[in-house]
């Protein structure tokens, strides 16, 4: 439901009913905007933590029982998308298959090969994307961050899983007792920049697969 209204709506709304009316109208749209729910794509290769990462969303943590049953079976891609809305918002997270699989419905190689994908799951419906990664940033996601901005005329952000490893493959502990882990993580933020060119990331998240409570200069405490 298209909730914008035009300047002449609003004359209209105020000359029938005064500045009440106008207050009350804004009031009512505010409410609908509230159920208007948000679909937000999460998207990337394979085995890249997609999975992990919308079960934390929902606000659960990696083991708990209750959480729903995400990427539980051994798939290299589904036919389909499957949505998870967050309780008590307008929030759905739609978890896509992974993109550059084997499975031919997967690839996003050649220009033909993005637009089957785009129209099998429809992404020119999706209203934000979370473009998931678990290695150094590679030619698959980098054609998936070029369609995103270039093609859809859409926005996302980056998220960097499984930064135990990378921690270990751009940074060393010379670094870490100098700088403090914040440069490696900097080290890590400015790669993906400049490997993402044009196709800016709005936001870089970086996500460990452990918990870290609190670290200090590369000390986890």
């Amino acid at each position: 439901k298209n909730l914008q209204l035009t300047e002449d709506d609003w004359r209209k709304i105020l000359r029938q009913g005064g500045v009440k009316a106008v207050l009350e109208k804004k009031k009512e749209i505010k409410e609908q905007e509230k159920k208007q729910p948000v679909l937000i794509a999460v998207i990337g290769q394979t085995g890249s933590g997609k999975s992990t990462l919308i079960r934390r969303l929902l606000g659960y943590q990696p083991n708990d029982p209750n959480g729903p049953a995400i990427g539980k079976s051994v798939e290299e891609c589904t036919t389909t998308s499957k949505e998870y809305h967050k309780p008590d918002t307008g929030l759905v997270y739609i978890d896509l298959p992974g993109i550059g699989s084997t499975t031919a419905s997967c690839s996003f190689k050649s220009p033909t090969e993005q637009e089957e994908y785009a129209t099998r799951f429809r992404l020119q419906t999706i209203d934000y994307f979370l473009l998931v990664s678990q290695n150094k940033f590679n030619d698959q996601e980098n054609l998936l961050a070029e369609y995103i901005t270039q093609k859809l005329n859409k926005k996302f952000s980056f998220v960097q899983t499984k930064m135990d490893a990378l921690r270990e493959e751009y940074g060393n502990q010379i670094i870490e007792e100098n700088e403090g882990f914040q440069a490696v993580k900097n080290m890590v933020r400015t790669d993906i920049q400049n490997k993402l060119g044009r196709s800016n990331a709005e936001r870089i998240f970086l996500v460990f697969n452990r918990v870290i409570k609190v670290e200090q200069n590369g000390q986890q405490e």
